[in-house]
């Protein structure tokens, strides 16, 4: 595969090491790292104000069990962004509950299932909101698996590491249709194999158990679906060694491929960190596959991409733990060179946001480019309480700033040793800039032309204009296309020197910029 350093892109952040925590480790690897330890019970001084009225997070509970949510490829939160709320799936200390946070607030609690949670898994239903929680419970010596509040049938006495999937539109896209397939993966820790089966995602009734071509397993495996595509992943113990493998699907009514490696021979590394996020799926369906790598002291957050043959290097950062990549809308632009959804390896393309922890602090970096490019890591927490473990949505638009896309982060907070300070499950949301619409204009006959070179769209019946001072107004609207639009006035006279801006937003995209005429 071409590999893409961040020596080719931009110089990486300079962050203090932490390696206090599991996932940092590279030697002696065992599946124990996915069995945590409880987290401590909460401390609280009697006049101190709390955190929640300092930073503004929401407390999802106080009584998570344990950091099993913070270690392997399960989703611990999803984003509804048509109905602009977030679903979060906790392991309490008596059982397994799913949260609802909307307009900074926890607004619905549902019971999952009572008893002692070992892992948990939800994913969204799109096309009509409906959160699906899978998770694993433990009986006695044994576990079961649970698809929302049905028990499947296994025959497995050690069944762990549930993930599920629908088969849906990615990020950006409306999911109108009702989807007709879902995917739900498990192992068996006690022999060490994977399984998978297809699911009606409209009733969730489940099909006959298929295993998966991944033999030496570590952990479980991961799946991105869209269209007539199924990647999936896992990682497999090589010569001690932790080297992710995937299998492909274009038929989910048969077999997948066998498992191959992923190419990263032209990445200079020592190991493989045990997987931290999914795949994730962006705006023109391709996949980007998170599988960070350590070597020299610094550890290296990659995006492959296998159907491009590409691997670029997202985050450098000494001691990086905790890691995520994630899809948000942003519509590409076809330029000569590039695939679509590279834009022009730059800018202009679709959307991916790389996260990882490192040293109790979030770093994150925004591609604007579909994963070819990205820019300088960014600190999200740099005034805040540092994190212990994190979990991330997909991104969205919130529609309160323009030229910015959202994402909500749930996450315990740790003291300066790097050890979490209590079970309290915190979320918020940040805003993160977006690069502001690149303008060309004329102004000739009494007509302003504005057109959008890079970085924004003009959508129909969705875009508002505003003159300041406003000494003139707008009689005429002519759009050329999504990114040209010709302005005409009661009395263009008055135009020279006035500034002409414009907003335009729907439910996926928020973008605005102004011309000096």
């Amino acid at each position: 595969m071409q590999y893409r350093p961040r020596s080719a892109q931009v110089q990486p952040a300079n962050v203090a090491p932490f390696t206090t925590f599991s996932l940092a480790r590279t030697s002696g690897i065992s599946e124990e790292i996915f069995d945590t330890a409880p987290l401590p019970r909460p401390i609280r001084a009697v006049n101190w104000t709390l955190e929640s009225n300092v930073h503004g997070g929401v407390r999802v509970t106080e009584s998570l069990r344990d950091a099993n949510q913070f270690v392997g490829t399960q989703v611990m939160l999803v984003r509804d962004e048509v109905r602009r709320v977030t679903h979060v799936v906790a392991i309490e200390t008596d059982g397994v509950y799913q949260y609802t946070f909307a307009n900074g607030a926890i607004t619905h609690r549902r019971e999952i299932a009572l008893g002692t949670g070992i892992r948990a898994h939800i994913a969204l239903r799109k096309q009509d909101g409906r959160p699906i929680v899978c998770c694993v419970m433990k009986s006695g010596d044994t576990t079961r698996l649970l698809l929302d509040d049905r028990e499947i049938n296994t025959g497995h006495q050690q069944v762990d590491f549930p993930f599920f999937t629908v088969v849906q539109p990615p990020i950006g896209l409306p999911a109108v249709a009702v989807p007709t397939t879902g995917i739900l993966t498990y192992k068996d820790r006690s022999n060490g194999r994977m399984y998978y089966r297809l699911v009606d995602a409209s009733t969730l009734i489940v099909g006959d158990e298929k295993e998966l071509p991944f033999t030496n397993s570590f952990g479980g495996a991961d799946v991105g679906a869209t269209g007539g595509k199924c990647l999936v992943r896992a990682q497999i113990l090589v010569d001690g060694v932790l080297r992710s493998h995937i299998a492909t699907s274009t038929d989910l009514s048969g077999p997948f491929s066998a498992a191959i490696p992923l190419d990263l021979s032209a990445v200079s590394y020592e190991t493989e960190l045990p997987a931290n996020a999914p795949i994730t799926v962006d705006h023109t369906h391709q996949f980007h596959v998170p599988v960070a790598v350590t070597g020299d002291g610094q550890t290296t957050l990659l995006d492959v991409l296998p159907d491009d043959d590409l691997v670029v290097a997202a985050i450098l950062t000494p001691g990086g733990t905790g890691h995520s990549l994630a899809a948000f809308p942003s519509k590409p632009k076809m330029i000569n060179g590039f695939r679509e959804g590279f834009g022009d390896g730059v800018l202009d393309g679709s959307g991916v946001i790389a996260t990882m922890s490192a040293g109790g602090r979030l770093l994150v970096s925004n591609s604007q480019s579909g994963g070819y490019s990205y820019p300088s890591e960014a600190t999200l927490n740099h005034e805040m309480q540092t994190v212990f473990g994190f979990r991330a949505t997909e991104c969205y638009t919130r529609g309160a700033v323009a030229n910015a896309v959202s994402m909500d982060y749930a996450f315990v907070e740790s003291d300066d040793a790097g050890q979490p300070v209590s079970a309290e499950l915190w979320i918020d949301t940040w805003d993160m800039p977006l690069p502001e619409p690149v303008l060309h204009h004329t102004f000739e006959n009494g007509v302003l032309k504005i057109a959008i070179t890079k970085s924004g769209w003009f959508f129909h019946g969705q875009t508002v204009y505003e003159i300041e001072p406003a000494n003139t107004f707008i009689t005429k609207v002519t759009m050329n296309g999504l990114r040209e639009v010709e302005l005409e006035f009661d009395d263009p006279t008055q135009l020279p020197g006035s500034t002409v801006s414009f907003e335009t937003r729907n439910v996926f995209y928020h973008y605005g910029a102004k011309v000096k005429v």
